[in-house]
């Protein structure tokens, strides 16, 4: 009957509402990742370079000097920074010294212009700072993937 539809259609409202919230919610409670750290240059022979980095947006941005960005579609705010990692192409984040100093770990993304697979080699200044980052990434992309599955579940993400 018509006073079913007009009921179902309000519970699936309601709950991709209550989903919502839950979701804005996570969101606020995701760490704020920003600081100084080194990042490996993948030319060979040039070592370790010191990098601002900052995550806003699901992305990771990274550059020369310190600096914050709260648009991340503006493009002169995205110029401020050398470079940017979103976190959809991202496919892990592993600390990779461990027994050892505790402070190096790596971002295995696709390049988002070539499709091929880049390892980010990153040095933060303290183990606690490799454990920060590490879990936090590992936050913020576990809530892009909620959110992703959220629009794909109510039909708000178009996939071809």
């Amino acid at each position: 009957s018509i006073a079913d539809i007009a009921i179902h259609g309000d519970v699936n409202l309601m709950a991709q509402n209550v989903l919502n919230r839950e979701l804005v919610d996570k969101e606020a409670e995701l760490p704020t990742l920003k600081g100084w750290m080194e990042k490996k240059s993948p030319t060979f022979g040039r070592g370790w370079q010191k990098r601002w980095v900052i995550v806003r947006g699901y992305n990771i941005f990274y550059g020369k000097q310190e600096c914050d960005i709260d648009d991340t579609k503006n493009e002169s705010q995205r110029k401020k920074f050398l470079n940017a990692i979103p976190l959809l192409v991202v496919q892990y984040v592993v600390a990779t010294d461990i027994s050892r100093t505790g402070k190096k770990f790596e971002i295995v993304a696709r390049d988002p212009r070539t499709g091929d697979r880049r390892h980010y080699q990153w040095k933060a200044t303290t183990r606690q700072q490799c454990e920060q980052w590490v879990h936090g990434l590992n936050a913020h992309k576990k809530l892009l993937a909620a959110r992703l599955q959220f629009l794909a579940n109510t039909g708000q993400l178009v996939t071809n």
